[in-house]
């Protein structure tokens, strides 16, 4: 879920590479060290940052006081990702074969089995192998039908069933959004001089204006908006000479969740006339 921190460590993460394209081991794009960084500057730190010999401009990120509820709509789940299978069914006559190998951790698989169009269905984790999962389904058959049993991998379903469908459900992520907000970022520049001041004001503000939309870490979207600037030079006898830019960010909060695919629906049928006749069981339908 996207959270106002992840936000301040995106724009953060953004002007780092903005500044330092190459990485932080290589000089800045303007030839002068520069710390970026979220939050606001700690007085001591910043001070000696701008008295050293060769001064360190520090560029800081700091949610402003100035946020609004922006929600339009409320969003449907969506998929995000689908995890992959590791384990597989096949179908012969009356036998059913597990293939693959044990699904990775946090991604169990349901392994399902239609015999005589009823399903039977276990889950298969990491400690499963194609053999433990082949011994499962073998066991969970065999309540109804007396005689089905595993060799090794392999399932022989007795002769009084009819091996339908299968199926393997894996696990994935879906996403729905909770709300949309606006939050204002301040972006301060203190550096110990007014030109080196304006080249790195320059620079970054430049750079995010041709930025319309970036990437949060549960992938949705942000949006990037200038709103205003404000320059102050009220410091200049400690060296400490300051622009900060304001920037609009629109997020969505999401809501991501594992979700675990459906491998069979069940439904229950009854029917009844209102004050004359009781309520029929017409059977269970599975699909």
């Amino acid at each position: 879920m996207a959270d106002l921190s992840d936000v301040e460590t995106a724009l953060v993460n953004l002007i780092g590479a903005i500044l330092y394209p190459n990485g932080f081991s290589q000089p800045s794009i303007l030839g002068l060290p520069a710390k970026i960084y979220g939050g606001w500057p700690v007085p001591g730190c910043l001070d000696g940052d701008l008295a050293a010999s060769t001064s360190v401009t520090n560029i800081s990120v700091y949610p402003a006081p100035t946020n609004r509820n922006t929600t339009r709509y409320l969003s449907d789940e969506e998929e995000v990702s689908v995890q992959t299978p590791t384990l597989g069914l096949v179908v012969s006559n009356q036998t059913v074969t597990v293939t693959g190998s044990a699904p990775g951790a946090g991604n169990p698989h349901n392994l399902c089995v239609f015999v005589n169009s009823v399903p039977y269905v276990v889950q298969a984790t990491s400690a499963d192998t194609p053999v433990g999962t082949a011994t499962k389904l073998a066991t969970a058959i065999a309540t109804d039908f007396p005689g089905t049993s595993a060799s090794g991998a392999v399932v022989t379903v007795a002769s009084s069933g009819r091996i339908g469908q299968v199926r393997v459900g894996i696990t994935g992520t879906i996403a729905s959004s909770l709300r949309n907000q606006e939050q204002v970022f301040q972006i301060g520049i203190w550096a110990s001089a007014p030109d080196i001041r304006d080249q790195f004001a320059k620079a970054i503000d430049t750079a995010l204006a041709r930025i319309l939309r970036f990437v949060l870490p549960d992938s949705s979207i942000c949006k990037l908006t200038w709103k205003s600037s404000l320059q102050s030079d009220k410091w200049q006898k400690q060296n400490q000479y300051r622009r900060d830019l304001f920037y609009t960010c629109e997020y969505a909060t999401v809501d991501v969740q594992t979700a675990t695919q459906i491998t069979q629906i069940q439904e229950n049928n009854s029917a009844a006339v209102a004050g004359q006749n009781p309520v029929t069981n017409l059977g269970t339908i599975y699909e």
